[in-house]
Formats: C-alpha cells, sequence, structure tokens
C-alpha cells in the first residue's frame, strides 16, 4: 500500500516542542474574542480563567455604575435634608439648608387647607377688630 501525502505534496512532520501551540497575533485575537481564551489555548487555564473572571466582574460593575447613574438621574431633583424644624401652627416641615417641597400627600394636603382656614380666620378676625 503506497504512503499518502499530506496536502501541497510537503511530508508531515513532527511538530517542535518549542514551538508556541498559538501565535501571539492568533492568541490576542483570541482574547480579543472572548477575554482568557488565549491564554487557555497556551495550555494556561488558570490564568485563562482569571483574565476571564476579571472580564466578567469588570463588565457587571459597568452594568451596576449604568444603572446607579440613570436612577441618579432621574431623583436629580430630590434634595438630601440635613436640618430642618416643625412649623408648630401648621405642622408642616421647615427647611433651612436646601430648597426642599412637601410632597402634596393627603395629609400635606389636609394641613395646608387648615392653615389657610386659620389664615382666613384670623384675618377675618383682624378686619372685623
Amino acid at each position: 500500500m503506497p504512503r499518502r501525502r499530506p496536502p501541497h505534496g510537503r511530508p508531515r512532520t513532527a511538530r517542535d516542542s518549542l514551538a508556541a501551540p498559538v501565535s501571539p497575533g492568533k492568541a490576542f485575537l483570541l482574547s480579543l474574542a472572548l477575554p482568557g481564551l488565549g491564554q487557555s489555548r497556551l495550555n494556561r487555564p488558570t490564568a485563562g480563567g482569571v483574565y476571564f473572571a476579571t472580564e466578567a466582574v469588570w463588565l457587571a460593575m459597568l452594568g451596576k455604575s449604568a444603572n446607579d447613574l440613570r436612577v441618579a438621574k432621574a431623583h436629580a431633583q430630590d434634595v438630601i435634608v440635613n436640618e430642618y424644624s416643625v412649623d408648630a401652627a401648621t405642622g408642616a416641615p421647615v427647611i433651612r439648608d436646601s430648597a426642599y417641597v412637601v410632597p402634596r400627600t393627603r395629609c400635606a394636603a389636609s394641613t395646608q387647607s387648615r392653615s389657610r382656614r386659620e389664615t382666613r380666620r384670623q384675618a377675618s378676625s383682624n378686619a372685623a377688630g
């Protein structure tokens, strides 16, 4: 039986044990496609796993940061109140160090209407007296 020749008519040679299993350019392209794959192809699976895990954590942190920024932009008009007191007549908060707007809830609306009624009564009593 005749020996088969490999394609292109060149005889097969044993692979040199000192040669890299992947060229540096190919390792770069593999790592560009999937971080750590170039290291794995170079018979360094631990290093490849570390690179892959590092990139995965980086992408997770990037996503979390983008979400935090989105939430911060949505609440850009909110204020952190450092110091306030309560008005004894109306019960409404009086903010001293920021531009705080009391949200209109049922309780806040009833407090505001009650303070308006008291203001009207005082104005009518002052006009009568």
